[in-house]
């Protein structure tokens, strides 16, 4: 091409004119004479030159510049909506897993209350055991002691409730003992010497025997071993004549 300004030949893709350095503005020149031409002409009015040339080559720049904007308009757009469902998704991962962790504490929770309810269960129903059992033993007892009262009260309604007469008679009508206790002088009988006396009881809950002979006071001590709670009558009688009393022994677990 022909420079504007020094008129000087320059190579066709110059920017700038390599001789006076002015800046190249491509317009539409005669490539023979470098003047300019006007639009729609197709020959050089200064020097009659074709410009069909310059025509190919401007058609051919339009081609370019269409296929540079086919190859950009064909060129995928990148989306804007990608990275706004990946920071959902993201956001949901997250989320998800903040749920999964409250529900995890929240399962654990639940457990430890579970374990604690159910050892306060089973210690109650342990309580409630011993309840039962403490209401039985009671109820045992209660019904026990109902049975020894009502052979006190019958036995103090005998004739001889531990007195037969002043000669031979006994120091207690009634003994109280504790179960595996042994009174070696649980109480005394009255009798005179020289006269044999005999006793005998109506249960295997005691043991009962004379300990030793009457002594100067015509007194003789009886012992007694206790085995079963209840109630016990010893019978005393003798070979002098008819006469007899009892002694009753209740034996509890009371201390």
């Amino acid at each position: 091409m022909i420079c504007s300004n020094c008129n000087k030949t320059i190579p066709d893709d110059s920017e700038f004119c390599v001789y006076c350095g002015n800046k190249i503005v491509i317009e539409n020149r005669c490539k023979k004479c470098g003047a300019i031409i006007l639009e729609d002409s197709n020959y050089c009015q200064y020097c009659g030159s074709p410009i069909e040339n310059n025509e190919e080559k401007d058609s051919n720049k339009d081609k370019v510049n269409i296929a540079s904007e086919n190859t950009s308009q064909n060129k995928p757009k990148r989306s804007i909506f990608l990275p706004i469902v990946a920071g959902i998704l993201g956001l949901l991962v997250i989320a998800l897993s903040v749920v999964s962790i409250l529900l995890k504490a929240n399962n654990d929770s639940l457990k430890n209350q579970i374990i604690t309810n159910r050892t306060e269960i089973e210690a109650l129903n342990d309580e409630i055991e011993h309840t039962k059992d403490d209401y039985n033993t009671l109820k045992k007892t209660t019904v026990e002691y109902d049975s020894t009262i009502k052979n006190i009260k019958s036995f103090a309604n005998r004739s001889y409730p531990g007195y037969s007469s002043d000669s031979f008679h006994s120091t207690k009508a009634i003994v109280f003992m504790n179960r595996n206790q042994t009174l070696s002088n649980a109480f005394e009988v009255v009798g005179k010497y020289n006269t044999t006396y005999h006793l005998q009881h109506d249960s295997k809950g005691i043991d009962a025997g004379w300990n030793g002979e009457f002594n100067a006071s015509d007194k003789c001590a009886i012992s007694v071993t206790a085995k079963y709670k209840g109630t016990a009558t010893i019978r005393f009688t003798n070979d002098y004549n008819s006469e007899y009393f009892d002694v009753l022994i209740v034996v509890t677990d009371l201390k």
